[in-house]
């Protein structure tokens, strides 16, 4: 019997979320060493993050070609108009950390360059990588769509 739409969806979602929050917890499980964590360790956590996401990659595919056009529709507009303004949001708060704003309401916390450089690295990581995805999926569209 073939699967409504809906129950489709729903059977993703739940697959989807599930096996990725499994695959999150996951190192939880692993034990943790006195000292700084091995290669080992640390090459297998690694290798667990990469596989949910991946895991979620394959259910987020699956979910979005299930979905009806108005879905889509709402979900490209969601991502492109919801995380234009959580970003423009994000600027004036890196800002206010970045130059040492969290040690004026909690003075315990470092202000250092060390404390400003990692933040800065931080904060730049997922901004670059989503730019870089973005144009090379944008270039890949225009050459593809020819």
């Amino acid at each position: 019997m073939v699967a409504s739409r809906g129950s489709r969806l729903r059977t993703y979602m739940i697959v989807g979320v599930v096996g990725f929050f499994a695959l999150m917890l996951a190192p939880l499980l692993i034990p943790r060493g006195s000292g700084p964590p091995g290669s080992a360790r640390i090459l297998l956590v690694t290798g667990l993050v990469a596989l949910a996401v991946a895991w979620w990659a394959v259910f987020a595919v699956r979910i979005y070609r299930t979905q009806d056009e108005f879905w889509r529709t709402g979900q490209r507009l969601a991502w492109h108009w919801g995380g234009l303004l959580g970003l423009l949001i994000s600027v004036p708060v890196f800002v206010f950390i970045g130059l040492g704003g969290l040690h004026m309401l909690y003075p315990a916390t470092d202000a250092g360059p060390v404390a400003a450089r990692a933040f800065t690295s931080g904060y730049m990581l997922p901004l670059m990588l989503q730019v870089i995805g973005s144009t090379l999926f944008g270039l890949w569209w225009r050459f593809a769509k020819r």
